[in-house]
């Protein structure tokens, strides 16, 4: 049995364990690289990989799941049609509609339990969490819809219902990048005032090493979904 057949059968039998696992290396590899090649980090913090490792497993995994495969199926199938929206709608209306209502509910619901988990879990109180909601979710909130409108687009109107989080984790392999330093790097101005300029931004570098991580996650995740998805008009073919 390949990997991908046995993976793709443990979203079948288990999907939400599966999907947290998923998360759980996504987002340690996703803060070790970021500490690594952005921060240029001498010394890991391991602590803080910790804690965005659990956060991605046990919050962001669950909250998607429960978004993707519940929350948003009923207000598509079910609320919607209710009040005359949606009715016999063409698989593009659902997409735009589930793009829509993603960047406008859930986008900034899992901000706000990011910033707010990952920096209880890090300094040990709330105020910390509200200061990071207050003074970096506004900006990683409109640097989301540079990125997710379009990877949303691919992902609700071609990838399967199953393998739509393990999309959205492989994409957001590059933004995960990017929010581990935008809620961490506060503590990078701490400790070095003297270099304040430097702590407050990523150097051009490190944006574009960004930018590229996101992208290439992109057309990895795009291409694989790509191929997955002539695999099985092939195979519904073959039954007929």
């Amino acid at each position: 049995m390949s990997l991908f057949k046995l993976y793709s059968n443990l979203l079948v039998t288990h999907p939400l364990k599966t999907k947290m696992a998923t998360a759980s290396v996504i987002f340690s590899a996703a803060d070790l690289m970021c500490q690594k090649f952005v921060e240029e980090k001498k010394q890991i913090d391991y602590r803080r990989t910790f804690c965005n490792t659990f956060v991605g497993a046990f919050i962001q995994a669950p909250l998607l799941h429960g978004w993707m495969n519940v929350v948003l199926q009923r207000v598509l199938n079910v609320y919607l049609p209710r009040m005359g929206l949606l009715v016999n709608a063409t698989n593009t209306q659902k997409t735009i509609w589930s793009v829509v209502l993603d960047q406008l509910l859930y986008s900034p619901f899992i901000q706000f339990f990011y910033y707010m988990s990952t920096n209880l879990l890090i300094n040990g109180n709330l105020e910390s969490g509200i200061n990071a909601i207050k003074n970096k979710m506004p900006k990683s909130l409109v640097d989301s819809y540079k990125i997710w409108p379009a990877s949303n687009y691919i992902c609700y109107g071609y990838v399967p219902l199953q393998f739509r989080v393990l999309w959205t984790n492989l994409v957001g392999v590059g933004w995960q990048m990017y929010m581990s330093y935008q809620n961490n790097n506060h503590h990078h101005h701490q400790n070095h005032s003297n270099k304040q300029e430097q702590s407050q931004l990523l150097s051009e570098t490190q944006q574009n090493f960004i930018q590229n991580i996101a992208y290439t996650s992109s057309l990895f995740s795009f291409a694989t979904q790509f191929s997955m998805q002539i695999a099985s008009t092939q195979t519904m073919m073959l039954q007929f």
